[in-house]
């Protein structure tokens, strides 16, 4: 009869240590997510003006070289990438292969799409 009581004990104790250990695993889940998050704040935090003032600027663009056109900006620092195609610029924030912003531009005017 003792001994019932000592193996319904340790059978309560590992439950108890099995729920602790998926809830750890949801918790770290969670922190790891709000860090991947506050990681992509930070880059669209940074390159907001630059975006904002590359956004501008190819409203002007009219067919130069890119690199010598956007030289004045640091693109590659804030993951922000240039195209364009049939006079729409299109410029984008990057982030570990995701866009975090876009905006696509009418060259030579002020049309957003």
């Amino acid at each position: 009869m003792k001994k019932s009581g000592m193996y319904n004990f340790l059978i309560e104790l590992l439950i108890v240590i099995v729920f602790f250990a998926l809830s750890m695993i949801v918790v770290v889940n969670i922190f790891n997510k709000g860090d991947v998050l506050g990681d992509k704040a930070k880059v669209l935090n940074e390159a907001h003006s630059t975006y904002i003032s590359v956004i501008e600027k190819m409203k002007e663009y009219d067919g130069e070289d890119l690199d010598t056109y956007l030289k004045d900006y640091d693109l590659y620092r804030y993951h922000i990438e240039v195209s364009v195609k049939d006079n729409i610029s299109e410029v984008m924030v990057i982030y570990n292969d995701e866009v975090l912003s876009s905006v696509k531009v009418m060259s030579m005017g002020d049309i957003y799409e």
